[in-house]
């Protein structure tokens, strides 16, 4: 779990990490109907606390709270996914742009240089440690995409778009050495588009690397 939670954490912010954790390592999984007696057990929290964990977790469209049935983890399906996805393509290219024209070079080299050295260590079949630095190279990349707009609105929205494609990823279970090559590409890319502060290019790159791995996730070839 997240337990990032001090002990002088609000028990209601100690219940939506817990709940959260349990929700993206799979533990809780798409559609599982669970009782609110269930998860208070699970959360090891009070009643209350997750009452609140679970209004906050329902407005960010994650879980469905039924009166009398119970707690529902929304299923992850083709809407689930396109909404999720239409949603990042929004919030990327304006980010993109905002980045080309203004970001620091030296993050940016940084970054290409940790994806080259990615790229010069794939063969098959991949390490898991390969396939794990894969995937906190591409949070970071993104990630950096949308700190360029130095927008925290746009910041918390993203973290739930992230949420949702976290999801996505566990529950459509792709083979991922074939993701990281693709990827690492379309990666390499985006940052070499960057890096020539060419705003036109990188968002064309982008569109493309995020298109595809909508189509990758959906199963769609």
């Amino acid at each position: 779990m997240s337990e990032t939670a001090t002990a002088g954490t609000r028990p209601r912010e100690k219940a939506y990490d817990r709940f959260k954790h349990q929700l993206l390592s799979g533990e809780l999984q798409p559609g599982e109907m669970v009782s609110l007696r269930e998860l208070v057990r699970r959360l090891d929290l009070p009643l209350a606390a997750v009452r609140e964990a679970l209004s906050r977790l329902e407005g960010e469209g994650l879980v469905r709270v039924f009166a009398q049935r119970g707690i529902q983890v929304c299923s992850v399906d083709v809407t689930f996914m396109r909404e999720a996805f239409q949603l990042r393509m929004i919030l990327e290219l304006e980010g993109i742009r905002a980045l080309a024209e203004r970001g620091d070079d030296a993050p940016l080299a940084a970054l290409e240089q940790r994806f080259l050295a990615l790229r010069a260590r794939l063969a098959a079949p991949l390490p898991p440690e390969v396939v794990a630095e894969a995937i906190q190279l591409d949070l970071a990349l993104h990630d950096r995409i949308i700190a360029a707009l130095a927008n925290a609105m746009v910041t918390t929205l993203y973290g739930q778009v992230r949420d949702r494609l976290m999801m996505v990823r566990r529950a459509t279970l792709l083979p991922p050495g074939g993701l990281v090559h693709d990827t690492t590409e379309e990666h390499l890319a985006i940052l070499a588009a960057l890096r020539r502060r060419d705003a036109e290019d990188a968002t064309l790159a982008l569109r493309v690397h995020l298109a595809q791995s909508m189509r990758r996730q959906m199963g769609i070839r």
